[in-house]
């Protein structure tokens, strides 16, 4: 199958901004929710301050990445059935990884898997079946967009042509470095922030891979 030439087509000052911004989104932002809502319980709940937590961030991301999707976006319609072969490829892949990260979690946890539910690592705090439900239909929604132009576009993309491997484990590091931060400082390094880690490598390393391999960030 025809390979394509990998090209990074971010301004340089948009590049700077959602970068910085990526730190922002990652840290700054989660821990001002948290601090909003253990200061002011009664004003919003735990999926408002996540509603308004990622419209922000998805504002942002529009705002200094609309002409980088959007001359990705034609770098995804030029490689035309390549990228479906590619995507199809990345899909079974990542089920492979998946399914082999989830036996070295059962085996480790012995089956029990109810970590991965009903609290916020940000708060400590119940959440509802319900509220897990909006919580995830926002990040289904909202966190690809966010996610890939900051971890896969101002990471990898700008680091690939440079080191890929670097590229690779600095894309995959602060991905799961984001996803599991919270939860590692509310219950402590232990083996659990550890089965978190594991829970994320598959679709950190997929994700990276498809972009590298298709050079569109869609």
């Amino acid at each position: 199958m025809k390979r394509y030439n990998f090209n990074f087509n971010m301004a340089r000052g948009n590049h700077v901004v959602l970068s910085g911004w990526l730190v922002l989104h990652a840290f700054w932002m989660p821990m001002l929710s948290s601090e909003l809502m253990r200061r002011f319980p009664d004003v919003m709940g735990v999926v408002e301050y996540n509603i308004i937590y990622y419209l922000i961030s998805t504002i942002v991301v529009l705002l200094f990445g609309w002409h980088y999707l959007r001359r990705d976006f034609d770098v995804l319609m030029d490689n035309g059935f390549g990228t479906i072969v590619m995507l199809l490829r990345a899909f079974f892949i990542n089920l492979a990884l998946s399914m082999f990260a989830a036996q070295i979690l059962v085996m480790i946890t012995g089956g029990d898997l109810t970590w991965l539910l009903g609290s916020d690592a940000a708060t400590g705090t119940e959440i509802t079946d319900a509220e897990l439900y909006k919580i995830t239909a926002l990040t289904a929604f909202l966190g690809p967009v966010i996610e890939e132009v900051l971890f896969r576009g101002c990471v990898f993309g700008w680091m690939r042509d440079k080191n890929r491997l670097a590229a690779y484990v600095c894309s995959i590091g602060l991905y799961v470095l984001a996803h599991v931060w919270q939860y590692a400082l509310q219950s402590g390094l232990d083996s659990s922030t550890l089965l978190y880690v594991i829970s994320y490598l598959p679709g950190a390393f997929v994700l990276a891979w498809c972009y590298d391999r298709t050079g569109s960030i869609w």
